[in-house]
């Protein structure tokens, strides 16, 4: 396994589940959840990540956030 490759990292940086898990919806829907935290400054955060994740990995695609 090389540094710093995707199996590297999921190994050291496993999220609690509601931390930001991504999951494949219906129609080709991108669903990530972040329920764990709920505090107005994580949604704001949680909103902007969301964004981002879109527009970098999943542009065509609808993304539904659980909040």
């Amino acid at each position: 396994m090389k540094s710093g490759s995707h199996e590297e990292l999921k190994l050291k940086y496993e999220l609690q589940p509601g931390r930001l898990s991504v999951f494949h919806g219906i129609e080709n829907s991108v669903i990530i959840d972040s329920t764990y935290n709920a505090s107005p400054l994580s949604v704001r955060t949680i909103i902007n990540t969301a964004h981002n994740i879109k527009m970098q990995l999943f542009p065509q695609r609808k993304i539904w956030l659980v909040l």
